[in-house]
């Protein structure tokens, strides 16, 4: 199981730009992680690189101490990334796209409903992707995330085009992974929560880390992210 991943001295490049300017961070299990800042500030690249989608060019990402060469095949098996495209076939229905998802996967045909039960996708499964409206996709695409049941959770924007009551099911399916000892890291705009209280705030700033750590007790979230984006890396 990956307990931690750690980022030293991270640096990836995007469209001409530093996208992440050497970056140090922590991650670890049985932990929320948000992160926050403005559109560019790295959050996406971050993310798509804990996932192995990119790959830094300075700098290392290690997970429980080994690269990810290390890492065998269950281990990297175990980590999810929900980014903003959904991974659904239109033509497909949620139940055909779960199936193929449980198919490769090899998990019991039980998953499936088990996840759409916790989604409050039941009543919906049997649609094409194509005719839900936009929060329907997100939750369609949360669910293939959460089918395989992740040990790491790397979650770009999961509450968007969720409304209120969809927002908070999904914010409770989320501490519930961290109550299970899941790692989580997520990416939001939204600062409003109901009931997910990050474990650390990482706030990034044109690439670079500005804050990482507990949100203060006195401290309303916004605060905290207003006075580390004044402050700056």
């Amino acid at each position: 199981m990956i307990r931690e991943i750690a980022t030293t001295g991270l640096y990836k490049r995007r469209g001409g730009r530093h996208a992440l300017r050497g970056l140090d961070a922590a991650f670890c299990a049985g932990q929320i992680t948000l992160l926050l800042g403005p559109n560019g500030a790295g959050k996406s690249t971050l993310l798509a690189t804990l996932a192995h989608l990119l790959r830094p060019e300075r700098g290392s990402v290690t997970y429980a101490g080994r690269p990810w060469a290390a890492l065998d095949a269950a281990a990297r098996a175990s980590i999810a990334y929900l980014g903003h495209a959904s991974y659904l076939y239109g033509d497909f229905t949620i139940r055909q796209n779960l199936e193929r998802y449980r198919l490769l996967y090899r998990l019991a045909p039980a998953a499936i409903d088990q996840v759409l039960e916790r989604l409050r996708l039941a009543p919906l499964a049997s649609r094409p992707v194509r005719t839900l409206s936009r929060g329907q996709v997100q939750r369609a695409a949360l669910a293939r995330f959460f089918l395989p049941a992740p040990q790491v959770l790397l979650l770009d924007e999961p509450f968007t085009g969720l409304d209120e009551q969809a927002r908070v099911l999904v914010e409770a399916h989320l501490v519930e992974e961290r109550a299970a000892g899941r790692l989580i890291v997520l990416s939001s705009h939204h600062l409003g929560f109901a009931q997910l209280v990050p474990d650390q705030v990482l706030i990034l700033q044109r690439g670079a880390g500005c804050h990482q750590g507990p949100v203060p007790a006195d401290t309303a979230l916004a605060e905290l992210y207003r006075r580390a984006l004044e402050r700056g890396p």
